[in-house]
């Protein structure tokens, strides 16, 4: 009925290419090393009826071995909850996916936060037997991502090299997708 996991990782990496863009240019340069650490807990609880709930946490830190700084673009932490439902051929799913506060550079005196944001997504599907030789299961489903439509600022790419005007990414918007896969013998 539970199910539980935990990672403690530490990741010492050497020759971390990064690039940084100013107008139309991408200038890429070895910003040397840096130390990943950090924690992530992960666990599924059966309610019962084919109902569970999923969590997902995460803690983590990115030192530059050049400076001691952040590492920019790392979130400090992540989360996610979301509700499963799999019982005979329905399966469907509701996940909420939390990333932490990130940033820029990692250049204190001229840091740009980025705020964290969340994302929720949908997916079912209906797996059948369609009789058909050699094909075992057939299976149909839908993923709505972004659900409630975020597009919150996600990332800032650069800037523009006249007169340094933030070039913003934001979340994709709310999409689609459709798949049909078949088992075969």
């Amino acid at each position: 009925r539970l199910t539980l996991s935990a990672d403690v990782y530490k990741i010492n990496f050497n020759n971390f290419v990064q690039s940084h863009k100013v107008g139309g240019l991408t200038y890429f340069y070895n910003g040397g090393g840096v130390h990943y650490k950090g924690v992530e807990l992960e666990g599924t609880y059966m309610l019962g009826g084919g109902f569970s709930v999923y969590a997902n946490g995460s803690l983590n830190r990115a030192i530059q071995t050049a400076d001691n700084q952040w590492n920019a673009n790392t979130p400090h932490k992540t989360a996610a909850l979301g509700f499963i439902y799999s019982k005979g051929p329905i399966y469907a799913s509701l996940v909420d996916k939390f990333v932490g506060k990130t940033y820029y550079t990692a250049n204190a005196e001229n840091d740009t936060p980025i705020g964290g944001y969340a994302v929720t997504n949908f997916a079912a599907s209906y797996t059948f037997d369609p009789h058909i030789s050699d094909v075992k299961d057939f299976k149909i489903g839908v993923q709505i991502n972004n659900l409630f439509n975020n597009t919150t600022i996600n990332y800032l790419a650069g800037v523009t090299g006249q007169d340094n005007t933030p070039l913003y990414f934001t979340i994709p918007a709310r999409n689609f997708n459709f798949t049909v896969s078949a088992d075969l013998f």
